[in-house]
């Protein structure tokens, strides 16, 4: 699975190197640690279509996936966006396909940007942000955000869940995990609905171009607060695209919980739980659902700390080598200990001591390399699994992307 966030961390970490946009399709070669335009025509400036690396600053998504390399890019004159397929070595490159509206309407939602997008399965799956395009630009004109995915074979467009508006119940969305039979994903929603400002006003009686602004956005930050949150975790079967719910949550807490990973029989879901308020102390757990009945039952547990976050540009709880965990468990104030987990075997093996802060924040990994970030997040840098599981962190390389 390759993945890419933000224009900052719009990076995919791959076997053969980091592929990445500024612009222009780069590539960071491991071994040499040269970037490299993907272009190989001879004195090309790279700054118009006519180069198969260009981009457009505007453009993300960016990733080698099988033998073609792909990005986002807002559609020219439009307001619809593109999916182009690159083929590096042919140097040639095409629109898969388009999608979203074109902004030649009133009254509809327009795509604004590709917040998150992950290529697994033979599909992108994406998440988008949005706005709603209005003849009148109102002051509760509204945002909002929607999971898709795409197919790379055919181009089809799937609608993994509906447009939810910022200005209304929406609260966050995010895809969780990508295993060999589901795509794991959460919606987090207000209840009770948070009205529109039209319902709102129709509520109060009165017309909603006479709706006072403050009066209205008192009422929605009243009630759109954590202890109203309200979770729904859902599992997409790849082989027919449906989604089923796999577990459900309502409050504070569920803020901390998602899936981990799925496979043919069970969901596993992480949540943290509050600690003693000593120090660093939380408590998380994971838990195992069963996709046939529903049980549930606790299978690990880690006691004054919590799973590893991977930094921004992946999934925020990722498996290490596809099968285990990183944890790390707080020693007072300054340090804490790293472990790694089998999910298989059920075991726990210490690897080092690091600073609670922690030092290498991973943002993906290939069979023999972590890459992540250091400096708070500052300095790009990458290390072989084996240095990393032993602690020497001394051996990382570092290395800047332009």
């Amino acid at each position: 699975m390759h993945g890419a966030k933000s224009p900052e961390t719009a990076i995919c970490v791959h076997d053969e190197g980091i592929f990445y946009l500024s612009g222009t399709l780069c590539y960071y070669d491991y071994d040499s640690g040269d970037s490299f335009v993907l272009c190989s025509k001879p004195n090309c400036l790279h700054m118009s279509q006519e180069c198969v690396a260009y981009a457009g600053y505007k453009a993300t998504g960016f990733a080698l996936y099988g033998d073609y390399a792909y990005y986002f890019r807002p559609k020219k004159d439009s307001q619809a966006w593109e999916l182009v397929q690159v083929d590096i070595q042919e140097q040639h490159s095409e629109v898969l396909t388009e999608f979203g509206a074109d902004g030649s309407k009133m009254e509809q939602w327009v795509i604004t940007g590709i917040t998150d997008s992950y290529y697994y399965g033979g599909k992108v799956w994406l998440h988008m942000s949005l706005d709603y395009q209005t003849a009148e630009d109102n002051w509760w004109n509204s945002q909002g955000n929607q999971l898709a995915a795409i197919d790379l074979s055919t181009g089809e467009f799937y609608e993994i869940t509906e447009i939810y508006e910022e200005n209304g119940s929406y609260w966050n969305m995010r895809y969780d995990s990508f295993d060999a039979a589901y795509v794991g994903y959460g919606v987090l929603t207000v209840q009770p609905e948070i009205l529109s400002a039209e319902a709102f006003a129709e509520s109060v009686g009165v017309d909603v171009a006479s709706l006072s602004e403050e009066e209205y956005w008192e009422y929605v930050f009243q009630n759109k607060v954590e202890e109203n949150v309200v979770l729904d975790l859902r599992v997409i079967d790849l082989q027919t695209m449906e989604s089923v719910s796999v577990f459900k949550d309502k409050g504070e807490k569920c803020l901390g919980e998602g899936i981990g990973w799925a496979d043919k029989t069970h969901a596993y879901i992480w949540e943290r739980l509050p600690g003693n308020g000593q120090n660093r102390e939380q408590i998380m757990h994971i838990i195992a659902v069963n996709l046939q009945d529903g049980n549930q039952k606790e299978v690990f547990r880690f006691e004054n700390g919590g799973a590893l976050a991977w930094y921004m540009g992946e999934l925020s709880l990722n498996r290490y080598d596809g099968e285990d965990l990183l944890y790390l468990e707080y020693e007072g104030e300054d340090k804490c200990n790293i472990y790694k987990y089998s999910v298989s075997q059920g075991t726990s093996e210490w690897l080092f001591e690091d600073v609670a802060e922690v030092s290498f924040r991973i943002v993906g990994q290939t069979k023999d390399r972590l890459v992540g970030k250091l400096d708070e997040g500052m300095q790009y840098a990458w290390i072989y699994k084996e240095d990393y599981e032993k602690g020497n962190l001394n051996a990382v390389k570092k290395f800047r992307l332009f």
